[in-house]
């Protein structure tokens, strides 16, 4: 019943009605058919037989009066009114007795012969007694008494042949009613049947289809529903191919399931991206704690995942460029500190060869040492000093010769103090990628 799984439920349903119209519809056929059939042999029999056999009966009763009649004429005086009476009813009978078996002939014409008989010998009674009429109208009563026994003779004679086929008519007559009462009962209790065999076959043919069309592949679509709402999203959803409505609603539950598992998967996708986000967090906050504790060596060998590798690989090249960075900066403070120690040495000697000049030169010695302490000041105190000798050398002009090695010196000190400068500003560098790395 593949078939069924691409009629919608309408047509369905619209086909099974119709199936069970045209049971019906067969059966009605059937039963009027039956019936009608019985009703034209009850027509027949009502219309046409019971009709002849009282066109019979009265033609018995005719014949009767007809014999009855001549009893009457010969008991007068045949011009007396009674005579006349008598006669006019024999002729009365007689013709009654012709047109009811006329009738019964016309109604009945499978007993045409039998009537024919009957006709002939009703014919020969009428004869005999218009013979004894004539005779008592002639005065011969002895003649007319002769035809009027010989007359009721033959009446009974027909009264028995008319009896005997009376009684054969309504035997007839009677088996043919009972054959199509048995006939009636038997076209209803056929109908019945047919008509049982017809609602239960409509009814187990609507059971099959609503069960196998209908109710099981909803079944199977609410199972695949509880699945889903129970969390079960890899649950197979059936009836998918149908071209009824069940299948539009598979169709449906399939989106969703579809969808459920989806998000299903964004969800895990999410925790995955979440747990290696977390991990990397963790892994660079503590290398950035090792590297605020002054560990320059913190690099990061661990394995990132691949959206996080150029974040590992930016950490370890600043890291890198940060101790290359430290290390020319104490490069330059040992330059510095070296520098610085040689401009005291010259000034404590021109101290000792200048006393006028003393008290700058132990000016300058403390702004030496100044500088050295402060990194961020010592050019600007290279540069007073520089002023100091130069007025120094100004005051004391026996010492120009010592004068001019300070002041070569204190040249030495403003190169430095301009590396230091440069220093500085590789610190700021490094302080502020520290800060956009932090």
């Amino acid at each position: 019943m593949a078939f069924l799984n691409n009629l919608k439920i309408s047509t369905k349903i619209l086909a099974l009605l119709l199936m069970l119209g045209a049971a019906m519809a067969v059966v009605s056929f059937l039963g009027v058919r039956s019936l009608r059939t019985v009703d034209t042999a009850y027509t027949e029999l009502v219309a046409h037989n019971m009709p002849a056999t009282q066109k019979l009966v009265r033609a018995n009763r005719t014949a009767v009066e007809i014999v009855y009649g001549g009893y009457r004429a010969l008991q007068y005086d045949p011009s007396s009114v009674e005579s006349r009476d008598a006669v006019a009813t024999f002729e009365t009978a007689r013709a009654a007795t012709e047109a009811n078996f006329a009738a019964a002939a016309e109604l009945r014409p499978g007993m045409a012969e039998q009537v024919r008989e009957l006709r002939t010998r009703t014919e020969a009674l009428s004869g005999l007694v218009t013979q004894a009429i004539a005779a008592h109208r002639m005065g011969d009563d002895a003649l007319a008494a002769a035809q009027i026994v010989r007359a009721d003779a033959l009446m009974h004679e027909l009264q028995a042949k008319m009896r005997a086929l009376n009684e054969a008519s309504s035997a007839s007559d009677e088996a043919q009613s009972r054959t199509l009462s048995a006939d009636s009962r038997s076209a209803i209790r056929w109908m019945i049947i047919v008509a049982a065999i017809a609602v239960v076959g409509g009814v187990v043919s609507a059971l099959m289809v609503a069960r196998m069309g209908i109710t099981r592949p909803l079944a199977a679509i609410q199972r695949a529903m509880r699945e889903l709402a129970a969390g079960n999203n890899g649950v197979d959803v059936p009836g998918v191919t149908r071209g009824d409505e069940v299948g539009a609603m598979a169709q449906s539950v399939l989106i969703f399931r579809d969808a459920a598992q989806a998000q299903e998967r964004a969800a895990a996708a999410k925790a995955q991206a979440d747990a290696e986000q977390q991990h990397v967090v963790e892994v660079v906050g503590q290398r950035l704690g090792m590297v605020a504790e002054g560990d320059l060596t913190a690099v990061i060998a661990e394995e990132f995942p691949p959206a996080y590798v150029a974040l590992r690989d930016n950490y370890n090249g600043a890291l890198a460029s940060l101790r290359t960075l430290i290390t020319s900066v104490m490069q330059g403070a040992e330059s510095i500190r070296g520098g610085a120690g040689e401009i005291a040495g010259a000034s404590e000697d021109l101290a000792r060869r200048t006393e006028s000049s003393a008290a700058s030169l132990e000016e300058t010695s403390a702004a030496i040492s100044e500088m050295e302490g402060r990194l961020g000041s010592t050019a600007g105190a290279a540069r007073n000093t520089v002023e100091r000798a130069n007025g120094t050398m100004r005051v004391v002009g026996e010492g120009r010769t010592l004068a001019d090695d300070a002041v070569k010196a204190m040249e030495r000190v403003s190169d430095s103090a301009k590396g230091i400068d440069d220093v500085i500003e590789g610190l700021d560098k490094i302080a502020f990628q520290t800060r956009v790395l932090a």
